[in-house]
């Protein structure tokens, strides 16, 4: 989904996005 691409790559841009990728890394 297009959408879903652009929010990925809108959130990695972000710092935010990168507090939740540690986040999702962490809970794996």
């Amino acid at each position: 989904y297009l959408v879903a691409e652009n929010l990925v790559l809108w959130a990695r841009s972000e710092p935010i996005g990168y507090a939740v990728n540690l986040l999702q890394s962490g809970a794996e």
